[in-house]
């Protein structure tokens, strides 16, 4: 089967625009049976317009009004608030997060001799030999 180029009319712009035999390979070969409507220019404009109202999961999502738990601040959330839970502002919610990662640095560097070289044996955190008997209260 031979193919040619053919001209086609953007239904956007009314540009005439050219399907070319490569394209027409590429298309038949994903299994497309319509030939395409609008030009490359009108194609990418409609692409970034789809892409910069839609959010990751592909739904329009908008922000909502909240008062940061934390500062007291005005924050906005993408997310509709509920009454039972806190709503942090970005840096309030930012600086709750990574305490325990600092937390466990400083433990395992405490662990470390304060001349900076390491241990021939590290000293363990947890002994296996521990036996851990259930008190009376959770039976």
């Amino acid at each position: 089967m031979l193919l040619s180029d053919k001209t086609l009319t953007c239904m956007d712009c009314g540009y005439q625009f050219t399907f070319t035999a490569g394209e027409q390979v590429f298309f038949a070969s994903k299994a497309y049976t319509n030939e395409p409507r609008r030009c490359s220019q009108c194609r990418s404009a409609r692409k970034s317009q789809q892409r910069d109202s839609r959010d990751a999961y592909g739904s329009t999502r908008g922000m909502h009004a909240a008062i940061c738990a934390e500062c007291g601040k005005d924050a906005l959330v993408p997310f509709r608030p509920r009454n039972d839970k806190p709503v942090y502002c970005s840096s309030c919610f930012s600086s709750m997060r990574f305490p325990s990662y600092r937390h466990l640095a400083r433990r395992l560097l405490s662990l470390w001799d304060t001349s900076g070289a390491i241990p021939a044996e590290p000293t363990p955190i947890f002994s296996l030999d521990t036996k851990v008997v259930p008190s009376e209260e959770v039976l």
